[in-house]
């Protein structure tokens, strides 16, 4: 099954769509579709991610790598869409929740 996560940031002004699909190997195939230049750098240098690479701190975990290494600003959200995304194909996250309107939104917001 295909998980996807919509991110759209008003700060940069950006809009991003993650894509994470379990593959033929047991690992999680990522896409990202975004109009901003370090997005798709990340999305050329991360095209997949297993589920132990998905549990590692973030200086080893290769989503967080992956997004220093593609100069992404720390507050970035689409890393931590990336990771939701293959939580959810790993089974490490219900998807069931994805599908709850209750759950399904996470939200950030200055207050």
């Amino acid at each position: 099954m295909v998980t996807k996560v919509s991110v759209d940031t008003p700060i940069c002004g950006k809009k991003t769509i993650v894509t994470a699909e379990k593959n033929s190997s047991g690992k999680i195939a990522i896409a990202i579709a975004s109009d901003c230049e370090h997005l798709q750098t990340l999305n050329e240098n991360l095209k997949e991610v297993g589920m132990e690479g998905a549990c590692m701190g973030f200086d080893q975990n290769p989503i967080y790598v992956s997004a220093r290494e593609s100069n992404l600003t720390p507050t970035c959200l689409v890393p931590c869409a990336i990771m939701n995304a293959v939580w959810v194909e790993c089974g490490l996250m219900s998807r069931s929740m994805t599908q709850d309107e209750k759950m399904r939104e996470l939200k950030l917001r200055f207050i």
